[in-house]
């Protein structure tokens, strides 16, 4: 039922890439910032964009680093324009960064992630390129048109480079104080459910960027965002990969002026179905009242009403398997939910009076021993009485007439 479009639609583009030729249309990956020098200890931004004069809608970007001296914490893809994203990690040298965006794609200088890194090194030097099997794929015919990507290179010292020294007031500390840790995310909540969107909002207690991570599992998958910073945030997720009746999980992402980020907890969501009707009936087309259905691929609950009826509401597509149960006996079903705004019954018939020998098994059982002691109480009765005639010896009496009275 619940498709992982997501990774099919990202593996197709990879395919069509490797299987059609190149096109003389190129594109490029970049880095920003492109150099600089850092101390031991302190933390590398780089963000990674790509640059393209034709619409793509697939991008891998895999990046090499020395691991002896620079260590990866964290990729962010909040405000990439990839808003599908397949893959985000590093460690041991290697950062991959991959996703897309359904058609039209985009075009022009796209930033694609932010890549972190914190410096090991006291000395020296370390360069970051990007790996040969990185690819851009065109939205017209998914040909890969990456032509290659200009890479960083970062010096480092002991020594983080000493700050300018400003008069400290009672507001320049309290700024310092609110933007030492990262933001609180308060009041998340899910609103204006539809078949094909929903709206998440939360707040801030600073003013922070707006992430929506979201998929069919915790890997989520798919990113919405708004790089303002604002204390009250409201993201419309509007999406072909939404579909009707399906449970969604998400969370939500903000990221103040000053790095610090915070991740919220996962929740959940889910769209708007499709509303359809069961009447169960028996062989007669008569409806049955009291059957329990079970809608076992959500699952979901029913008992039919005096018409045979019950309703289940937001439903998704396709094929949903039903388990009738009714005075004992279980039938199983199956109705195809199309997508229509068109009421949806289905009508299934079960055989209301087909029961079993097992069904009256203990009740039988029950009468024929109910039997069998009653007639072993009337047989035993009689052996009884017959023993008490036997042992009865008839007793004859003779009885003397009275004699006569002498007559005077």
């Amino acid at each position: 039922m619940k498709k992982l479009f997501f990774s099919i639609f990202f593996l197709s583009i990879i395919l069509f890439g490797f299987f059609f030729p190149s096109s003389i249309s190129a594109a490029n990956l970049w880095t920003n910032p492109s150099s600089g020098s850092y101390a031991k200890g302190s933390t590398i931004k780089v963000n990674v964009g790509v640059n393209t004069t034709e619409a793509v809608n697939a991008v891998q970007a895999n990046l090499n680093y020395p691991a002896d001296k620079l260590l990866f914490t964290s990729v962010s893809t909040a405000g990439s324009a990839l808003t599908i994203i397949a893959e985000k990690g590093g460690g041991g040298g290697v950062v991959r960064i991959a996703g897309g965006t359904p058609t039209p794609g985009f075009s022009g200088s796209k930033f694609i992630a932010a890549v972190y890194f914190t410096v090991l090194a006291d000395s020296g030097s370390a360069g970051i390129s990007f790996a040969g099997d990185s690819a851009i794929f065109k939205d017209s015919d998914n040909q890969n048109v990456y032509s290659g990507g200009s890479g960083a290179s970062f010096t480092f010292s002991s020594q983080a480079a000493t700050p300018q020294e400003t008069q400290a007031t009672p507001e320049a500390d309290k700024s310092q104080e609110e933007t030492s840790t990262a933001p609180i995310i308060s009041e998340v909540k899910v609103t204006d459910v539809t078949k094909k969107s929903v709206t998440i909002t939360w707040n801030t207690d600073v003013k922070a960027s707006s992430v929506v991570e979201w998929g069919l599992t915790d890997s989520y998958g798919v990113t919405n965002s708004d790089e303002e910073l604002v204390t009250e945030h409201k993201i419309e997720l509007a999406s072909e990969l939404l579909l009707p009746g399906v449970d969604y999980r998400f969370r939500v992402i903000s990221r103040d002026a000053k790095e610090n980020e915070t991740v919220g907890d996962g929740s959940s969501f889910r769209t708007s179905g499709y509303e359809i009707t069961i009447r169960v009936l028996d062989k007669t087309g008569k409806p049955i009242k009291g059957a329990e259905i079970l809608l076992y691929s959500e699952p979901r609950r029913g008992t039919t009403d005096e018409d045979g009826k019950v309703v289940f509401t937001d439903v998704s597509t396709g094929k949903h398997g039903l388990a009738i149960n009714y005075r004992g006996l279980t039938e199983t079903k199956e109705v195809e939910v199309m997508e229509t705004e068109t009421p949806q019954t289905f009508e299934v018939k079960i055989a209301k009076s087909r029961l079993s020998i097992a069904t009256f098994l203990p009740y039988i059982i029950g009468v024929l021993i109910l039997l069998l002691v009653i007639g072993l109480g009337f047989y035993w009765k009689k052996i009884k009485r017959n023993k008490l005639d036997k042992n009865v010896m008839p007793v004859s009496i003779d009885v003397e007439p009275p004699a006569e009275k002498p007559s005077l």
